[in-house]
């Protein structure tokens, strides 16, 4: 059917409930069917290939919508309408006063419109259900022969499509056509009286969207190649003359290339590359393409001089010992000469372990008078370097204190479990007395029978590789808190991200909080019933794998929760390029002071530090800070606050530093307990807390800064592969990333570095044919001095 026969649309009649939302497409016919109808397809905005019509890749606001199919193509495809899309999951779209959502219900009434004097006639029966449901706004369909109509409803309904009458509340892609007036509203109870009319309680018959319409439109458009998700700044270039390569080297043709280039841009790139740029990143390599044989060898003499791979982190501060408590400096300058570290390596794990002792027994109230904000110092944090750089010994040199702690904890546990054998047998003495009563026939008062005693649990202060079930345990025995410590927190961060561990995920952020309960129920295994859930973590990391993880804090998704924000206490300093053997014995003296300062956090008396409680007893006692601190600390606050308002930063970044709410408070909290205050916190304890703001902030830059400027650093490291002759000429994408190099792990991080020194000069693609699929490798340009060579 022709599109002269299909209802032009008319937006302006369109109501504007509907036209606020960001859920509109364009449809093109595929075939004409009985009565006049015609088939409706979906088709990508950009492309014009068949798409699905429930992915956010689909829509558009509806003036976008509009002007592509007044421009009459999407791609090469002929545009006929727009669609408005219900969500997969009914979603309300709007609420009534009373703050009751709504929920948008699509009606659809087929072959029930004939033309009288030239003017459209909906049959009575169907003006009756019209009326019955409020006058809501309705519209004829693009055939002319049938009507649409839209309510709202205080819930979802199934509805169904029988007898030519549909209804949905979800998963449906309807066509708007303006043909109607009014506005969308409310209807009453007739709606479901209709729905059970019309529908009982058959099975809902929903027409499933056909292959074509959910096939991946880079399959339509001819392309086997699999871009990232999502792609950010600096890396944006690189990615998008790997993917036209690769258009290219299949043989793609140049219209549909850029189409599919085009597409890709503004569906994964963000923010989309600038037209102008776009159009060159296509055309860069075109003549190139046409003009050279396919495996065609280069003339040396032809090839660029390579430009050098320049990759850089934003600098970051040397630790400086004033940052610690008197009574840390010696131990951590001690041990960082002995084991030629940088002092980062120590005094940050050696903090958050500080936390651990203390835990959550006391907090600190930030602010002079409101009491409902209470920061427990509930500490992440993570060191950063590559293998072999003694991350792992020194986390254990850090913890060794807390390990101390523990055998103090569990030579008490034992007398209480001595404690508690007594205590039973006393239980059994009585017990067996009200038996022997029992059976003599005396009456027996049900309070006198004794309760049994619980059998204590020991608390815990450290674990290493507990699954979250078992932490939950521990958790519960250790009210006070558990850090839980990994050598490599890759291996944890892979598990959190795995399918099915959703409910890990949301428990180790809850943990964070430090201060709230917390039930676990399992299935065959009971519950457990943590009083205030107080988790922990600190650990080491590669950089590579820490791109990974904080390139989905800054994609959104999944990985955009708050997890990665969390680890506020996360050092990457430079390594020192100078190494000594230092061989001599530990600070004992100094490791005596650490200790002690270890004991006195976990034996801290509120009373004695002047800590306020409430009339909940069980309730940690909170610190407040001295007047000339909260005066301080609020002006300091304000700049955060101001801060995080301006828009300057990235969203992730900008969640990181919004966590320096709690952290600072919370720092400032240990600092004034290790070096023996008591009362409120100083102005000297806040100042040393607001240095550690300067400096962890510096180290964020960093972390952030590696995700964005990931495809530079691949790019390096396979430059320096190239030098020490590790790459022959000639390879393919695949001999790069199997090998497990640093920073080229995955395909995608070969392809992002093989364009970067492609756009460098290092590189040029070359094809070869295989009697199958071309074989794409890649030349060395024979300029670079190459290790051996």
């Amino acid at each position: 059917m022709s599109k002269s026969t299909i209802l032009s649309v008319l937006p302006d009649n369109i109501p504007d409930l509907l036209k606020r939302i960001h859920r509109w497409g364009v449809w093109a016919t595929d075939g004409e069917k009985p009565g006049g109808r015609f088939g409706k397809v979906p088709v990508h905005p950009v492309t014009g290939v068949n798409t699905n019509p429930h992915s956010p890749n689909a829509w558009r606001d509806i003036e976008t919508a509009i002007n592509i199919y007044k421009g009459g193509k999407a791609g090469y495809r002929s545009v006929a309408g727009i669609f408005f899309d219900l969500p997969s999951e009914p979603e309300p779209i709007m609420e009534r006063e009373d703050g009751t959502p709504l929920y948008l219900i699509g009606l659809d009434f087929d072959q029930c419109v004939t033309s009288e004097c030239g003017k459209p006639f909906i049959s009575q029966d169907v003006q009756d259900v019209l009326a019955s449901l409020g006058g809501s706004y309705h519209e004829i369909s693009p055939s002319g022969t049938g009507v649409r109509a839209f309510v709202t409803y205080s819930k979802p309904l199934k509805g169904g499509n029988k007898n030519n009458r549909e209804m949905y509340s979800k998963g449906r892609f309807l066509t708007v056509t303006g043909h109607g007036s009014g506005k969308v509203v409310e209807a009453g109870e007739a709606l479901e009286q209709f729905e059970q009319e019309w529908f009982g309680s058959s099975k809902r018959q929903e027409e499933k969207p056909t292959a074509s319409q959910v096939r991946n439109p880079f399959e339509n458009a001819g392309c086997g190649f699999e871009l990232p998700a999502s792609v950010g700044e600096g890396s944006r270039n690189a990615t998008m003359l790997a993917y036209i390569g690769s258009l290219r080297g299949r043989g793609i043709p140049e219209d549909v290339l850029t189409l599919a280039a085009r597409q890709a841009n503004q569906e994964r790139f963000r923010p989309p590359i600038d037209d102008d740029e776009l159009k060159g990143l296509i055309n860069r390599y075109a003549e190139q393409a046409k003009g050279e044989p396919e495996g065609a060898q280069i003339d040396p003499a032809s090839w660029p001089d390579p430009k050098p791979i320049e990759f850089g982190l934003p600098e970051v501060p040397p630790f400086d010992l004033e940052l610690l408590p008197n009574a840390y400096r010696s131990f951590v300058q001690d041990a960082a000469e002995r084991m030629q570290c940088p002092a980062d390596f120590i005094a940050a794990p050696l903090i958050v372990a500080s936390a651990a002792a203390l835990g959550n027994r006391v907090v600190v109230a930030p602010k002079a008078r409101d009491i409902g904000w209470l920061v427990p110092v509930t500490l992440w944090g993570a060191i950063v370097a590559r293998p072999g750089m003694m991350k792992s010994p020194v986390i254990s040199m850090a913890l060794k204190p807390l390990h101390a702690l523990e055998k103090d904890m569990l030579q008490e546990h034992e007398l209480r479990l001595r404690q508690h054998e007594l205590e039973k047998l006393r239980y059994d003495v009585e017990k067996k007395s009200i038996e022997s009563a029992i059976k003599k026939g005396n009456p027996i008062n049900a309070d006198a029978m004794p309760v049994a005693p619980s059998q204590p649990e020991p608390e815990r202060l450290v674990t290493n590789d507990a699954t979250a079930p078992k932490l939950a345990m521990l958790c519960a025995a250790s009210p006070r808190g558990i850090i839980n410590v990994r050598d490599e927190l890759t291996g944890w961060m892979e598990n959190l991200r795995a399918e099915g561990r959703e409910a890990d995920r949301a428990f180790y952020l809850e943990g964070w909080n430090g201060l709230n309960s917390f039930q676990v129920d399992r299935v065959g295994r009971g519950s457990d019933h943590i009083k205030t859930l107080n988790i922990l973590m600190f650990g080491g990391i590669q950089p590579g794998k820490l791109q990974n993880y904080v390139r989905a804090a800054t994609q959104g998704g999944a990985g955009d929760d708050g997890l990665m924000q969390r680890f506020q206490m996360l050092v990457w300093p430079d390594l020192p390029k100078d190494w000594k053997n230092v061989d001599r014995k530990p600070d004992i003296a100094a490791e005596d002071a650490v200790l002690e300062v270890f004991r006195k956090l976990r034996g801290v008396d509120t009373t004695v530090i002047g800590a306020k409680r409430g009339m909940d007893l069980e309730s940690p006692a909170w610190l407040h800070f001295t007047d000339e601190a909260q005066e301080s600390f609020d002006k300091w606050r304000e700049k955060v606050e101001l801060a995080l308002r301006s828009g300057e930063r990235h969203p992730a970044m900008e969640s990181h530093l919004a966590k320096y709410r709690s952290l600072i408070p919370a720092l400032s909290l240990l600092v004034h307990l290790i070096d023996g205050g008591t009362g409120p916190i100083t102005k000297l304890a806040l100042g040393r807390a607001i240095k550690w703001h300067k400096y962890l902030w510096a180290h964020a830059r960093r972390v952030y800064a590696s995700a964005k400027n990931s495809a530079d650093l691949s790019a390096k490291s396979l430059a320096d592969k190239i030098e020490a002759a590790k790459v022959r000429d000639g390879f393919t994408i695949r001999d790069v990333y199997r090998n497990g190099w640093a920073n080229l792990t995955s395909r995608e991080d070969a392809t992002e570095a093989i364009a970067i020194l492609i756009e460098h000069g290092w590189l040029c693609a070359s094809r070869q044919e295989t009697g199958g699929k071309p074989l794409e490798t890649f030349l060395i340009n024979p300029k670079i001095n190459v290790k051996g060579g």
